[in-house]
Formats: structure tokens, sequence, C-alpha cells
């Protein structure tokens, strides 16, 4: 069965360049949910028989804060039984480090059924951006 719903999220990156550099780390556990007239919320197009994949039961999913210079590390516990899942980070650019960001099986491999994945890189890139799962 596949997911019909992707999150999408924001990423907040501070312009200047930290004097000493920081770790910022988030655990995320990705849970298969379907919609329902009990919580219209998580189904902004009002279909309410739609299975998602959700984080950290969340939609949007949750943001990231860094500043230029940090490392972000994002710890993917997948706790779907059926579906892989890739992230992919909109506007960040991922130089020296691009295995952890793109199509799965393209650039990335996926976080597959109960499996977990770390995601680690370097923020370069300051603005806002965002991210979003991949099949």
């Amino acid at each position: 069965m596949r997911f019909a719903a992707v999150v999408i999220a924001s990423i907040s990156i501070a312009g200047q360049i930290a004097a000493s550099a920081k770790t910022v780390e988030y655990t995320w556990t990705l849970k298969p949910r379907r919609a329902s007239a009990k919580d219209p919320s998580l189904s902004p197009d009002c279909n309410l028989n739609r299975l998602m994949l959700l984080v950290n039961d969340q939609l949007p999913g949750p943001s990231i804060e860094a500043d230029v210079g940090d490392t972000v590390k994002v710890n993917i516990n997948n706790e779907s039984p059926t579906e892989s899942i890739a992230l992919h980070f909109h506007g960040l650019h991922m130089k020296g480090q691009p295995y952890k960001d793109g199509s799965a099986t393209v650039t990335q491999c996926a976080s597959g059924p109960l499996q977990k994945q770390t995601y680690e890189f370097i923020v370069l890139d300051q603005g806002t951006h965002y991210w979003h799962g991949r099949e």
C-alpha cells in the first residue's frame, strides 16, 4: 500500500557563522496514520481515508533550526512495517556530502521498513528552506 501524503516542514538557518559551531540533533519517529473525521486537520484536502506517514505524529512535520556552520543530525526511526522513506532538503547545498539528500536509489539509500538512519550534514546556506520525504 502506498502512502499518499508527505510531510513538509521548514528549516530556519540564521545568517551569521557561529563563533563555535555546534551540533543540533533531532530524533524523528515516522509512523503510518490514517486521516479520519475525528482529526480532519491531518487532511487539508478533505481526503479522510488517506494513509500517511507522519513524523512525530505531526502535520506539518517538525522544523530544524541551526546556524551556518552547525552540524545537523536527524535520527530517523521508520516504524512503518511496509514503506521505505528518504528525506530531501530543498535549498541546502550538500557540498562534499551528497549521499544523504535527493531521491532514494539515485543519490541515497532510503530508510527501509522498521529501520533507523541518521542524516548528518554541515549547514552552508542561510535562509528558510524546507524538507520533505520521498519514497
